[in-house]
């Protein structure tokens, strides 16, 4: 990987958020200002919960197999069950990747998604709460999840695993623009 003191590599190849040095992939998204990665223990903390699920999942695909068509039943339940855990040990690096955020002019633009791509975006002057919320597996990897309401249910999002200091300084800022948004008479 690239490092930032490379010469062919130019500051507009790199992420904006300090402290992290690699180069944007431009097949991800298209190259804009602004936007930011989630925490790098993202990818981790999904990898524990898919994978967790993947293996009981596989387990209960070799015992159904194994009751419903004997060994060679098992032998395809095993078989599905590995290809489940290599998904769900591939997925979440994938979800991290094309994970992102930014505060744009009139709103939080959030974009993810593997297979299907979404960008929605949440109105400053809808937001009416954020919410810092923090699971056990957070904790453990000192991320937390910004969950921020708004006056349409349909426009609420969620930024999941940011670092806790991050996450405190979003919700600041965007508590200070939604104010502002307010006091505008919007």
């Amino acid at each position: 990987m690239a490092m930032p003191d490379d010469p062919d590599v130019t500051p507009a190849d790199v992420d904006a958020r300090p402290g992290v040095d690699r180069p944007v992939d431009p097949l991800v998204w298209p190259a804009e200002e602004g936007l930011h990665h989630l925490h790098p223990a993202a990818p981790r903390i999904w990898r524990m919960v898919t994978v967790s699920w993947a293996v009981v999942s596989g387990a209960a695909a070799i015992i159904a197999g194994l009751v419903i068509a004997g060994v060679a039943g098992a032998v395809i339940g095993a078989g599905v069950g590995a290809v489940v855990v290599a998904l769900a040990w591939w997925y979440p690096a994938r979800r991290y990747r094309y994970w992102r955020y930014r505060i744009g002019d009139d709103a939080l633009e959030l974009r993810r998604g593997v297979w299907f791509r979404s960008s929605s975006a949440v109105p400053f002057h809808r937001i009416q709460q954020i919410d810092v919320e923090q699971g056990p597996l957070q904790r453990r990897h000192e991320v937390v999840t910004l969950r921020l309401r708004t006056a349409a249910a349909a426009s609420e999002g969620q930024i999941p695993h940011l670092a806790a200091a991050e996450a405190d300084l979003l919700r600041d800022r965007l508590l200070a623009i939604a104010r502002s948004e307010t006091d505008d008479g919007h």
